[in-house]
């Protein structure tokens, strides 16, 4: 997704957010991005500007990230956050049932 005012990413489980230099140079999602602005290459978008980071989601975990398109963007939808106004979601999959 993507408006005016933000990028939403579908993160992948096993990426971390952050480049992880430990496991052979393997870019992060917002290093991925950008490479991919870089080169016009980001799908469905042509946005080549700032992002900046609203939250992360765990290296094992896979899920939409957002990114804001400004700075008074990103501090208003981090407050969101802070203040728990964000409803999030998880699912979890299993190949057995859960002991409790």
């Amino acid at each position: 997704y993507e408006d005016d005012d933000v990028l939403a990413v579908d993160k992948p489980a096993g990426m971390s957010f952050h480049s992880d230099d430990l496991v052979h140079n393997a870019p992060g999602v917002l290093a991925t991005i950008r490479l991919l602005q870089a080169s016009g290459e980001l799908p469905g978008s042509d946005y080549a500007g700032p992002l900046h980071s609203v939250h992360r989601l765990d290296k094992v975990t896979s899920g939409v990230l957002l990114f804001a398109k400004s700075e008074g963007v990103a501090a208003a939808l981090g407050a969101q956050f802070q203040r728990r106004l964000v409803h999030k979601y998880y699912v979890a999959l299993s190949a057995r049932r859960p002991s409790k």
